[in-house]
């Protein structure tokens, strides 16, 4: 796991379209099915960027473009792109896990741009995706939420995010890739 400062060359100009307020986002369910049907703050937003060939955002090539030049920044390789989305959470009454899970089942790796300065810590795992969910996690490392910090990790680790209660809003870009 890499956790860089200071990552994305072009974050300014980034971070101005995605925050900006005529930004479209899309209601989103809870972060894994089974959790939080009982819980109506484990619900958030969703910009999706690209998935699987399939392009959805009218700021997916400016976005990808940017999410590139990052990586060659920080000498990070990259040989393809399965998923770039954006993820909003809003304020909670208190912090809130979203609940341990890996964005695909396969090899990949995982990379973790935070838009915005916010609480609500992400939390990686020392568990990895197998063929049964663990019953218990172990937290690996946790790492708070500062615009224009990376965190890179191996997809198959588990990972979730806390719900922001001090800020009003929490913005990570998901960048699922080989």
């Amino acid at each position: 796991m890499r956790v860089i400062d200071q990552a994305a060359p072009g974050f300014a100009e980034l971070q101005a379209r995605i925050l900006e307020p005529g930004f479209p986002w899309r209601y989103a369910r809870a972060t894994r099915e089974d959790d939080g049907e009982e819980n109506p703050w484990l619900r958030g937003w969703v910009h999706m960027v690209y998935d699987h060939g399939h392009w959805y955002s009218q700021d997916a090539e400016f976005i990808v473009k940017q999410v590139v030049a990052m990586m060659g920044a920080v000498a990070e390789p990259i040989s393809s792109i399965f998923r770039v989305r954006i993820v909003l959470n809003t304020i909670t009454d208190r912090p809130y896990l979203n609940g341990a899970h890996v964005d695909f089942v396969w090899p990949h790796k995982t990379a973790l741009l935070y838009i915005n300065d916010a609480d609500g810590d992400t939390v990686i795992y020392e568990e990895l995706c197998a063929d049964e969910r663990p019953q218990t996690f172990t937290v690996a490392q946790q790492i708070a939420p500062v615009a224009n910090r990376l965190v890179l990790f191996d997809g198959q680790c588990f990972h979730t995010g806390t719900t922001p209660t001090r800020t009003a809003r929490r913005v990570v870009l998901n960048v699922n890739y080989d």
